[in-house]
């Protein structure tokens, strides 16, 4: 007799390898590391380069801001990313598929480079905002740009109204609920995470300017 769905899904259930969360850290740590002696050399004027080699208070100032925005992305938005995976839990919709829907569920994705990648972008349209009024409009079309690629990228990655309408051998409401927490989560961690990195990237911006003749 063949196996149901549910049955089949059931049957290979494996465990998630901890590899892939286990480079985010490291890559977090590099981060954390490289941010904080970038931005301790930009504000040591007895370690700063020679400005006749090239390095300027502007430069050590934009240097030192951006550093700050990378420093704060990677130590607080990972942490209100969680927070917000964790205020809205997902329930598996039957007992026989728990392991792959906390599989789902946790899937992991390169957030933290995204996160990086990111604070850069929104960092050098603010800079270019705040501190250069000729190219304040090619700033805030980077930032537009990005956050609207982000948006399209992400409802084409997560868009759940392509989950079947039922499964067989699940109760019909606990199935649409827990397509319904899961949407809710991803979008919950979007927003915030992509919310956290632009504040991030504003204060890098506003240091950068109120620092940009040096001190």
């Amino acid at each position: 007799m063949k196996a149901s769905a549910p049955e089949e899904m059931r049957s290979s259930c494996c465990p998630t390898l901890a590899c892939p969360q286990v480079l985010g850290w490291l890559i977090k740590l590099v981060a954390l590391a490289s941010a904080a002696i970038l931005f301790w050399l930009c504000r040591a004027p007895q370690l700063a380069p020679n400005p006749t080699q090239g390095c300027t208070d502007k430069l050590c100032a934009l240097l030192g801001g951006f550093a700050l925005a990378i420093f704060i992305s990677t130590l607080v938005t990972g942490l209100l990313v969680d927070l917000a995976r964790r205020l809205t839990p997902v329930t598996s919709p039957s007992d026989l598929v728990r392991c792959q829907w906390d599989a789902l569920v946790k899937h992991y994705t390169p957030g933290v480079l995204i996160g990086l990648i990111e604070v850069t972008i929104i960092f050098a349209g603010l800079y270019a905002v705040l501190t250069y009024k000729e190219q304040a409009a090619g700033g805030a079309l980077l930032i537009g740009a990005w956050l609207t690629m982000k948006t399209a990228f992400f409802w084409t990655g997560t868009n759940f109204s392509h989950l079947p309408d039922k499964y067989p051998g699940f109760d019909e409401l606990d199935y649409l609920k827990a397509k319904m927490e899961l949407g809710t989560q991803r979008v919950g961690t979007a927003l915030v995470g992509t919310g956290a990195n632009i504040i991030c990237a504003l204060i890098g911006a506003i240091y950068t300017k109120a620092f940009i003749c040096g001190v």
